[in-house]
């Protein structure tokens, strides 16, 4: 992960242990990259954030071993809630997918482990 003047970037390469359909990734794996690109993002802003909602477009097959350039940054802030955008691109320059997603700015206390529900 590297950051950049207006958010993050990170190149990644799926392997075979996120293929879906023959040499295609699974989109639940993209989707998880994105998310985790988000966290990154978060460093940025310096804000501790949780994800309240994400949306992934896949506008072509991400194929495996190749690699793809994924960038975000923070689109807007409005109070406690951040709107973030990213896109990927494959080593052609072409965008294979993009995401936005709203995170929930949070206290540190919401991590800590004493205030969970204890379960039934």
């Amino acid at each position: 992960m590297t950051r950049t003047a207006t958010g993050v970037e990170s190149v990644h390469q799926f392997s075979h242990a996120q293929e879906g359909a023959p040499g295609i990734v699974h989109g639940g794996a993209v989707a998880l990259a994105f998310d985790d690109l988000f966290g990154f993002t978060l460093y940025a802003v310096g804000s501790l954030a949780v994800t309240r909602s994400i949306t992934v477009e896949y506008e072509a097959p991400f194929r495996l071993n190749q690699p793809y350039t994924f960038r975000a940054q923070v689109a807007q802030r409005e109070g406690r809630r951040l709107l973030l955008r990213a896109e990927a691109w494959d080593a052609y320059g072409r965008r294979a997918g993009s995401a936005d997603a709203t995170f929930v700015v949070v206290d540190p206390r919401h991590f800590r482990l004493e205030h969970v529900p204890a379960s039934r």
